[in-house]
């Protein structure tokens, strides 16, 4: 593509400073008011619709004003070519940052998550979805202020939550695979709680350097994000000392099913906020503060902590509930914002005095009925020959022996079993 000199009769392009996966970014003046701007240039490169889906979803995004999002000034075409114009900024992607230190250190990692969490949680009231979260699309800029330093970039793919958006090609899946979550993969609906696994894997490879899932070739890396449990942090980097709150937290991010995430990008934030480096576990967000000492972490007791969490080891097994003393320290967390006063615990269930460096912190569902619990036992490879071989006897039936009505309850009652019991197997397993 020839690089442009001017787009809009206004807009004066100097040199190109990056290139995307649906455009190239140019460095430009803006000629009406005498400033430096970036200018986002589309490469419609035989992609169905990418210039109408680029032009709609920034305008969407030019209504989306949060400090951690940039600030998109201008949106128009050129030449039958699609621009954007936004703030220029002065300083390195949290991708460039991993490529040229190897990982970002724990504290470090948690407070640009924190900026990030800032920012889904404004673009999610405004019901958009990035959808293509990852490191190349998190900048941190040179000198910013405390709390001011990341800018989330490139909604050039973000979605309505209601569903909306510009017209794509139904067999075209956007995003990047290795920081794509399983329901994106699926084409299932997705919602903000999509964007909070994209951020788990950009916090792994943040921490460890490396993507949670990689192969040599795009098939395996989809089987490994729709069927692979990630691998704890601690265990796949143990050389960074990454705590063991943080790697539970982020290993619930990365659930497979968006049920067993954290429920918003608000809850991240406050978990975020309220675990520190030598906290045993993940507080849940929204949890009310706890009665009696500060250092009393919990007041349910535990049956009902075991109804509504457990926690996983890397075997599968659940480990036992206890209650839990927390000696917090007197010096601030250096991770993240200011200290309270006086330290606020909020579990209110009782965990584990000590959690396994795998653990991982997930929703229990609710226990089955006694009457289902013998089905639940069923082998689901037995149970789909139950339900595949009753609905073959049904269709026999009625084609060959003109569907006697008793004989034919009886063979859909059988598949009916055969189905709640493959139900109930996926419920214990779970």
């Amino acid at each position: 593509m020839k690089e442009p000199r001017t787009l809009g009769s206004r807009y004066r392009v100097e040199s190109a400073v990056g290139r995307g996966g649906m455009g190239v970014v140019y460095r430009a003046r803006d000629l009406q008011l005498d400033r430096l701007v970036a200018i986002k240039l589309v490469v419609d490169e035989g992609i169905s619709g990418a210039k109408e889906r680029f032009l709609t979803e920034a305008r969407r995004t030019a209504g989306v004003r949060h400090p951690s999002i940039v600030e998109v000034f201008d949106v128009g075409e050129d030449d039958g070519d699609a621009f954007l114009v936004m703030e220029l900024l002065e300083g390195e992607t949290v991708g460039q940052r991993i490529e040229r230190d190897g990982h970002i250190e724990p504290a470090e990692a948690v407070g640009i998550a924190s900026e990030v969490c800032d920012a889904l949680a404004a673009a999610h009231d405004a019901g958009l979805v990035h959808r293509d979260l990852k490191p190349a699309n998190i900048f941190l800029v040179t000198g910013a202020a405390p709390g001011r330093r990341v800018k989330l970039l490139d909604f050039g793919i973000a979605k309505r939550i209601d569903g909306t958006t510009a017209r794509t090609d139904p067999d075209m899946i956007v995003g990047t695979f290795e920081y794509m979550a399983p329901e994106q993969i699926h084409g299932r609906r997705v919602d903000g709680r999509t964007d909070l696994y994209s951020l788990g894997m950009t916090l792994y490879a943040m921490l460890t350097g490396k993507p949670a899932f990689a192969g040599e070739n795009v098939a395996t890396v989809i089987h490994q994000q729709l069927s692979v449990p990630a691998t704890s942090l601690r265990e796949r980097a143990p050389e960074y000392a990454i705590p063991a709150w943080l790697d539970a937290l982020v290993l619930r991010l990365l659930a497979k099913e968006p049920e067993s995430r954290l429920a918003s990008a608000r809850d991240a934030k406050e978990a975020f906020a309220g675990a520190s480096p030598g906290s045993p576990t993940v507080r849940p967000p929204g949890a009310p503060s706890g009665e009696g000492s500060p250092n009393a972490i919990g007041s349910r007791p535990a049956s009902a902590a075991r109804e509504g969490m457990r926690m996983l080891d890397d075997d599968g097994s659940g480990a036992e509930t206890a209650p839990l003393e927390l000696d917090l320290p007197d010096t601030p967390s250096p991770h993240v914002g200011e200290a309270p006063e006086r330290p606020i615990a909020r579990v209110p269930q009782r965990l584990p005095e000590e959690v396994a460096p795998g653990a991982a912190l997930v929703v229990a569902p609710p226990p089955l009925p006694a009457w289902l619990e013998p089905l639940g036992e069923v082998p689901v490879a037995l149970s789909k020959r139950v339900v595949g071989y009753s609905l073959f006897a049904f269709l026999l039936n009625v084609v060959f022996f003109r569907g006697g009505f008793v004989v034919s309850v009886m063979i859909l009652f059988i598949a009916s079993v055969g189905g709640i019991a493959m139900w109930a197997a996926s419920r214990v397993q779970r």
